[in-house]
């Protein structure tokens, strides 16, 4: 039973088109900041292996994850912010 609920649970997140947005990071404080130390930690080569983030799912958290996994595999960051944003 558990199982069933956890794969109709991301076969709902797959289906959702998530779409990072760089603003609500930028206008939210505590995004913000988190943020700002993830950045210093992948410019310095010091990001570890291994994260855990806890939130809400949901559209700032997702903004944030999003923005990270694009920042991770851009080749050329602006200003610390992933490539197309």
């Amino acid at each position: 039973m558990a199982t069933d609920n956890a794969e109709a649970s991301l076969a709902g997140l797959a289906e959702q088109r998530l779409v990072s947005d760089p603003a609500t990071i930028r206008h939210a404080d505590w995004l913000a900041d988190a943020w700002a130390r993830l950045d210093r930690m992948i410019g310095a080569g010091r990001l570890p292996h291994g994260l855990l983030l806890h939130g809400r799912l949901g559209a700032p958290m997702t903004a944030l994850l999003e923005t990270l996994a694009r920042r991770l595999i851009c080749e050329s960051p602006q200003e610390g912010w992933p490539c197309g944003t």
